[in-house]
């Protein structure tokens, strides 16, 4: 890759949350203009052509120039199917093969309930009963467990702290969520139900509703609405948790670490370099322009000014480093067990999961090129003994500098 499109790749990570902001702000254009009289329309609607004219030149353009320039290939499933967004089989492929295929998890007990506090949040008992699955599932809550059948996307404690704090400010909303999927004979996922909560307050109990899909006009839109806001906690969680947190913050220690404590000329240190290259850099653009107070992020997603201390939050209650290697990830999950006989050592319960079936394939690959490469400088423990015991590491010094409360702890 050349560092033009290094440099280009680096920058999307700022487009396209300006994209978003574009969009989003010309729809709230559009709802306010529609909300006004006749009167108010006319006297705004030359104001709003302009504007709607330039995003949509603009986006045209953006857009073009970076599949031009990348050679990306497009596929829209709307030409072939303009309503395949708000179908019950597309929402539920995207749990696996979409924006966020790292939320799905398999249900592994029952009854549902919440962690949390339930002087401060209410009752923990969830409103997915057992009876109402089985009706939806038709076959018993044990059979379905015992097979593996029943997964969710589990985002009610992760965000019911931050409920009432995003509902205070404007345009926008926020519910504690929970969504079920049943695996069926097929070995594809059915949503069978949606719970979306509000915690208790000073003023008013808790509120909490389970959205199942309908025949009825009515009740087919509000299911419709359900996975609405499901979709737009798991956009949330993509950007906020799976892409920033693991992906850049929680690299920048090892970053700092691996400069710090070894020589440009040891082998470790040359292995990732080129990975961590730009990485602090990135960062550094993104404080200044998308994670800042009142920056892109702040406007785009629905945490609003929290999305930081949510991603904080998050922090706290799920990362831990053992934890991230993608087989570990998965066996957590409980989308895969370990399997000596399978295919990279794993045996996944959904066998069409395109995120850990290619994903699989990456990280086994460079897992083997690298234990070649390490193997090759250390080919056996006792040249990286510690250096109590008098191996190489002996000679190595921890790097001290005035500027470390800077940077913070790490």
């Amino acid at each position: 890759m050349t560092i033009t499109a290094k440099t280009l790749n680096s920058a999307l990570d700022a487009v396209f949350p300006f994209v978003g902001t574009v969009f989003i702000n010309t729809m709230l254009m559009v709802l306010n203009l529609l909300g006004k009289d006749t009167a108010s329309n006319k006297s705004t609607s030359s104001q709003f052509s302009e504007e709607l004219d330039f995003s949509q030149s603009a986006l045209t353009k953006l857009m073009k120039s970076i599949a031009d320039g990348c050679g990306r290939a497009g596929h829209d499933l709307r030409t072939k199917d303009k309503l395949t967004w708000c179908r019950d089989e597309e929402f539920a492929r995207r749990t696996l093969a979409g924006l966020n295929p790292f939320g799905i998890q398999l249900l592994k007990e029952l009854p549902l309930a919440s962690k949390l506090d339930p002087e401060l949040y209410g009752p923990p008992e969830s409103a997915i009963t057992e009876e109402l699955i089985e009706r939806e599932i038709k076959m018993s809550i044990k059979e379905a467990v015992e097979e593996k059948r029943l997964f969710i996307l589990d985002y009610h404690d992760l965000l019911l702290p931050y409920v009432h704090k995003v509902r205070e400010l404007e345009g926008t909303t926020l519910y504690g969520s929970r969504t079920l999927f049943f695996l069926m004979e097929d070995a594809t996922l059915k949503p069978v139900a949606i719970e979306l909560t509000r915690p208790a307050s000073p003023t008013k109990p808790q509120w909490k509703r389970v959205f199942t899909r309908s025949w009825d006009a009515t009740g087919a839109w509000l299911w419709t609405l359900a996975k609405a806001h499901v979709c737009a906690h798991d956009s949330g969680y993509h950007q906020l948790i799976a892409h920033w947190l693991r992906g850049h913050c929680c690299t920048e220690p090892y970053i700092i670490a691996a400069n710090r404590q070894l020589s440009v000329m040891h082998p470790i240190h040359q292995l990732l370099r080129l990975h961590f290259r730009y990485t602090l850099e990135i960062n550094a653009i993104a404080r200044k322009n998308l994670i800042c107070a009142g920056g892109l992020i702040e406007s785009c997603f629905s945490p609003g000014k929290y999305s930081m201390e949510l991603s904080s939050f998050a922090y706290d209650q799920l990362w831990r480093f053992d934890m991230e290697a993608l087989p570990a990830d998965l066996i957590r999950r409980g989308m895969a067990v370990e399997d000596p006989a399978a295919e990279h050592g794993l045996r996944l319960t959904i066998e069409d999961y395109p995120f850990a079936n290619d994903g699989l394939l990456i990280w086994s690959a460079i897992k083997q090129w690298v234990q070649d490469y390490v193997s090759h400088y250390h080919p056996d423990p006792a040249h990286v003994l510690d250096a109590k015991d008098g191996g190489p590491r002996s000679e190595l010094r921890p790097t001290r500098t005035r500027r470390t409360s800077q940077c913070g702890p790490h």
